[in-house]
């Protein structure tokens, strides 16, 4: 008979099977675990995305609160604006005043060193049909030759040996004219300042500046000019001082007159009664109380109230 082979898985097989079969107890079948659900993937946010009323009403909120609150009415903003423009207007009216005013001097100040370079010129010329004269057989008289040495001299730069003020004083007037020009453009004065100044020069000066100060004046006109503008300076500040004063004491009688006159006119009102606190008439002294007066307060009180 020939052998048969039994393959390993048979065996046990055959021998899971007996053992199940001694024991009684049945193998329970081992179910399969579902596989977990693969997580599911996030979904793309969406292109719009919806704004909440709170979140916009916060910012909104914010920017009122950041934003400040404007007091000024329409009234009052319109008033200062055109002061603003009235005072810009008087800035201007004021810058172009004191531009012509320099202008005008400087072209004094250069018209009369034109007419001094004509003058000297001239004397010049005058000098050189002296000489070539001279060579003549007539010759030239010897008061021309002086008239013509004196204007030569007049004509030359006040800081050289020859230089001799001339007799006429035109020299020193232009130079007092153009050091006046100068000094007027330096502090930027209009026509209507400079006049002013020199008002005050003829009339209040005499009587503030020293006799030392006004000397100066003919010696050194430019410096005389600086000191009298300081004085001035000093007088302009204590009559603006004493114009305020003024004014403020005519306000403060203007006040008290008013309320003078508030208070005559009100009407006179009858004095208020005042409340005096009563006493009572019968005042009961507890230290001296017995107990037959304790007694008789109790039954009058309830003779009272019964």
């Amino acid at each position: 008979m020939p052998e048969t082979r039994i393959s390993e898985e048979q065996a046990n097989e055959a021998l899971h099977q007996l053992l199940n079969a001694r024991t009684g107890i049945a193998q329970p079948e081992v179910e399969a675990v579902p596989e977990a659900p693969a997580p599911a993937e996030p979904a793309e946010p969406s292109a719009e995305v919806p704004t909440e009323p709170a979140a916009e009403a916060a910012p909104a909120e914010a920017a009122d609160a950041a934003t400040p609150v404007e007091t000024d009415d329409l009234a009052s903003l319109k008033a200062r604006l055109a002061e603003r423009e009235t005072q810009a207007k008087e800035a201007e009216q004021k810058f172009q005043s004191r531009l012509q005013a320099q202008q005008q001097r400087n072209q004094e100040s250069e018209r009369i060193l034109r007419e001094r370079y004509l003058r000297k010129s001239t004397a010049a010329d005058r000098a050189l049909k002296v000489l070539k004269a001279t060579r003549t057989e007539s010759g030239v008289p010897e008061t021309e030759v002086d008239r013509i040495i004196q204007e030569v001299e007049g004509t030359m730069n006040p800081q050289s040996v020859s230089y001799v003020p001339p007799s006429n004083q035109t020299e020193a007037n232009e130079d007092q004219a153009i050091a006046l020009n100068g000094f007027l453009n330096e502090k930027q004065m209009d026509a209507a300042e400079a006049d002013e100044f020199g008002r005050w020069i003829k009339t209040e000066g005499a009587a503030v500046i020293p006799p030392n100060e006004q000397t100066l004046a003919y010696r050194d006109p430019v410096g005389f000019l600086y000191v009298a503008h300081l004085r001035y300076q000093a007088s302009t500040r204590a009559k603006a001082n004493q114009r305020t004063s003024a004014v403020e004491a005519v306000k403060t009688v203007q006040r008290t007159q008013k309320q003078a006159a508030k208070a005559a006119s009100a009407a006179p009102t009858a004095p208020r009664k005042t409340a005096v606190a009563s006493t009572p008439p019968n005042t009961i002294d507890y230290e001296k109380i017995t107990p037959e007066d304790v007694s008789a307060m109790l039954k009058k009180s309830l003779d009272q109230y019964r």
